[in-house]
């Protein structure tokens, strides 16, 4: 079978814990660091979900959406010099008089150096932009100037709007401005703002406002936490929603809100195109708060995952074999150190099971195994002393090995 295309196995870490015996000073620093760093990697775990959570879905922050609004005037009678407008003056070359009202807006820097910048252009921010003109209905160009996001305009985002007419006279506009929040955000009934506090929001922040409310004051009743029992604030609320009621269910309260909520109110702002020479480059301005995504933090969010990269993890896993190597170690001479101990403490008695390990060694290498086949079927025959000399001797050969490798590379570097 070809091997080439089958990736490598991931050699699996041993045991770091120290063997039982093992004591002194160092060996609980060791113990406690051990300790330390599997706290550490839940910990790490952990935080790298709600940083993959956080980068799926960037928060939110509040920023300024600056409007201006402008005016220019044209072929106005006090733009008109004295002597076109003479008894010999040719009219029919003078162009009636017109004006031009810009509305440009764009969101403002954070304050902060280290804030991403908005690319962003104005109508990225509105649903629908409506201007309405207080002036004569009987002007051939319309009074009411419209502009609403569709499937087109979202490809062609523009910064600003401009809208000309003729005219002479001051003219009083309105401008209504419908903000694209994301989330939306709803407007709370009179009743239900008082209860939780809140006059705008998202759904969600609504819904978390008011479950609050519902725990801080204890309204779940003890025997069916699912039945929550109004207070003195919370009655006229359910009077007008749901009739009179002692209490409500759980799962109401989407149902509830629902009824207590409509869009928000666009945002309206009153101004005056003015025929005189002092409005000219006039420039007025009107700043909205909005939500939008908070790039910044999905910037930061991307600078740690990038810290914890594979070549890192790949740091940390050959550090571990390290270690993992140093633990076989000791334990291979905490085997030999008891193995020696045994030895010095009653050496007649050690050769004699020496011997007899030995031989029962000799026994199998040689094939005489009719004896053995019983021995074998006993669980107690695994715990005797032989089963250590084996163990010793089997850790030996594997450290060495391992020690060999790790030498071998450094000896070809040194050359």
């Amino acid at each position: 079978m070809d091997q080439v295309g089958r990736p490598s196995k991931r050699r699996k870490l041993g045991d770091r814990n120290l063997p039982a015996g093992v004591d002194g000073e160092e060996a609980a620093l060791y113990q406690d660091l051990l300790e330390m760093e599997r706290k550490l990697d839940w910990v790490i775990a952990r935080k790298k979900l709600d940083l993959s959570d956080a980068l799926n879905k960037p928060g939110k922050t509040s920023r300024t959406l600056r409007i201006f609004l402008s005016t220019q005037l044209s072929n106005q009678s006090w733009q008109v010099a004295e002597g076109d407008t003479g008894p010999d003056a040719d009219f029919s070359s003078i162009s009636p008089p017109a004006w031009t009202m810009r509305i440009e807006g764009r969101l403002l820097d954070p304050p902060s150096r280290h804030a991403a910048r908005s690319v962003k252009k104005f109508t990225h921010y509105l649903n629908s932009l409506v201007v309405e003109l207080d002036r004569d209905p009987s002007f051939t160009e319309g009074n009411i100037i419209e502009w609403h996001r569709t499937a087109q305009t979202l490809d062609a985002e523009q910064d600003g709007f401009e809208i000309k007419r003729m005219g002479d006279s001051t003219v009083k506009c309105k401008i209504i401005l419908d903000i694209a929040h994301s989330p939306p955000r709803l407007k709370v009934n009179p009743d239900l703002a008082a209860v939780i506090g809140l006059q705008e929001g998202s759904l969600q922040t609504i819904q978390n406002m008011f479950w609050n409310y519902i725990r801080q004051n204890g309204l779940q009743e003890k025997g069916d936490r699912r039945k929550i029992r109004p207070d003195a604030a919370l009655k006229p609320l359910i009077l007008q929603t749901m009739g009179q009621r002692e209490n409500f269910m759980f799962h109401e309260i989407p149902a509830l809100l629902k009824m207590c909520l409509s869009p928000a109110d666009p945002v309206v702002i009153p101004y005056v195109v003015r025929m005189d020479s002092t409005t000219v480059g006039e420039l007025k301005a009107f700043d909205i708060e909005i939500d939008v995504d908070d790039f910044a933090q999905k910037m930061r969010v991307r600078e740690v995952m990038a810290a914890l990269s594979p070549e890192t993890a790949q740091q940390i896993q050959q550090l571990d074999e390290e270690i993992s190597l140093a633990v076989v170690s000791v334990r291979h001479s905490k085997l030999k150190r008891d193995f020696l101990q045994s030895f010095a403490s009653d050496p007649a008695h050690f050769i004699e099971r020496w011997l007899s390990s030995q031989a029962r060694d000799l026994k199998t290498v040689m094939g005489h195994e009719s004896g053995m086949r019983g021995d074998l079927r006993r669980s107690d025959n695994f715990q005797l002393p032989w089963v250590e000399e084996a163990v010793v001797v089997h850790e030996g050969i594997r450290v060495s090995e391992s020690l060999a490798k790790m030498m071998n590379p450094t000896l070809q570097a040194q050359r």
